[in-house]
């Protein structure tokens, strides 16, 4: 009742060009900073001394430096993927950036963390995602 009509059809006028002109912010430093993915060090890092690379045994990563060990090291490790690289991974990816050498344990680690899928069998991807990334990385603040 306070404001026009005039000036709400200006304000509905003036939300509707932002959304039709808004375009995702889209920043890719690998590309920005020209580093190349044989730059980046692979493997997961301790979240404890920030060694590299921590190692997959019987689901918990273990840490050669400071024998630690951590279930959602791996978390920080893809959410780098994802920011750094691209947005989605397929097995052979995740195994050669995380450094696991096994294509089952990688296939139950992406299971545990019910991400979504494209493509069936060898053709899988998954997407990753940095509300599911965060979400996990809450929830299962170590142990």
């Amino acid at each position: 009742k306070k404001y026009s009509n005039e000036k709400i059809d200006e304000l509905n006028f003036l939300i509707h060009a932002l959304l039709q002109e808004h375009t995702p912010l889209n920043l890719n430093p690998m590309n920005r900073y020209q580093i190349e993915p044989t730059d980046l060090i692979k493997g997961v890092q301790c979240p404890y001394c920030s060694g590299f690379p921590m190692k997959r045994i019987h689901g918990k990563w273990l840490c050669k430096k400071c024998n630690k060990t951590s279930v959602t090291a791996h978390l920080i490790a893809l959410k780098d993927y994802l920011l750094l690289i691209k947005p989605t991974i397929n097995n052979q990816e995740a195994r050669d950036y995380l450094n696991v050498p096994s294509n089952d344990v990688m296939k139950r680690i992406f299971q545990s963390l019910d991400v979504e899928t494209v493509g069936l069998n060898k053709g899988r991807k998954y997407k990753l995602s940095l509300d599911v990334q965060n979400r996990l990385l809450e929830k299962g603040n170590e142990t």
